[in-house]
């Protein structure tokens, strides 16, 4: 950096697809590994569209918190990011689920009969603000190219299919990419 003069946003831009371009490869040979040891181990395998819908969907979760960590990395410093990126992780990971049946217990006002068909509901509208989330999106339609039929309730489905809007998964996933 110091030999070279180079630009504080060719840095920043370099150091990102870098990061990137580790996620897809680190993603590609997970993948492969996976695919290769499920069908040597059970004789099952995926249509190749389907292996694709579910690495797509893997990488651009990775892609899109990478994203979102990388900007927090620039907007703080030292190990205040490192805080940051732990909290921001548990908050997408395990805290979302918790906040999801919070919103949930108070629209439907308790536990009611239709609990868990709005539970359902708010959980998959929330995926749309999670960046690590878009891999249910990319499970969803992987599940509708390789089974005709969910093996899901029949009402689940029906909610599923007005919740998931590709539109809205791929704005939702270019929209952290970018950010």
């Amino acid at each position: 950096v110091l030999a070279r003069p180079i630009t504080r946003f060719e840095l920043f831009t370099t150091r990102y697809v870098a990061g990137v371009l580790v996620v897809f490869t680190a993603s590609l040979l997970f993948y492969i590994g996976l695919m290769v040891s499920i069908y040597f181990l059970t004789g099952v395998s995926t249509s190749i569209q389907g292996a694709i819908l579910l690495f797509t969907g893997l990488t651009l979760s990775l892609v899109a918190f990478y994203s979102l960590c990388y900007l927090l990395a620039s907007l703080t410093s030292g190990t205040r990011y490192i805080v940051v990126s732990v909290f921001t992780y548990i908050l997408f990971t395990m805290l979302w689920s918790l906040i999801s049946l919070g919103v949930t217990l108070v629209v439907t006002g308790g536990f009611t009969t239709r609990f868990y068909d709005e539970l359902v509901r708010i959980q998959y509208i929330s995926y749309y603000f999670n960046p690590l989330r878009i891999m249910d999106f990319m499970q969803y339609y992987f599940m509708t190219v390789e089974f005709e039929e969910f093996i899901l309730q029949p009402r689940v489905e029906e909610i599923l299919r007005e919740v998931v809007n590709p539109w809205f998964v791929a704005l939702s996933t270019i929209a952290w990419i970018t950010i």
